[in-house]
């Protein structure tokens, strides 16, 4: 995952970070295991307060 700085750091003042996801996920794994992906990646529990944004794999056939 990349992390991007959040409005408020831009600010100067501590807040949520952006995560975005690199690489394209199946988002038909649901919220647990994008859950377990957030924590497995970067360290970061999913109700840290940070943003995670994930890239939708295009699904063929």
């Amino acid at each position: 995952m990349i992390g991007l700085p959040s409005l408020r750091s831009l600010d100067g003042a501590q807040g949520a970070c952006i995560w975005l996801e690199a690489e394209a996920t199946d988002m038909r794994c649901g919220f647990d295991r994008l859950a377990e992906r957030v924590r497995a990646t970067i360290g970061e529990d999913r109700l840290s307060g940070h943003y995670f944004c994930f890239v939708r794999a295009a699904v063929t056939g």
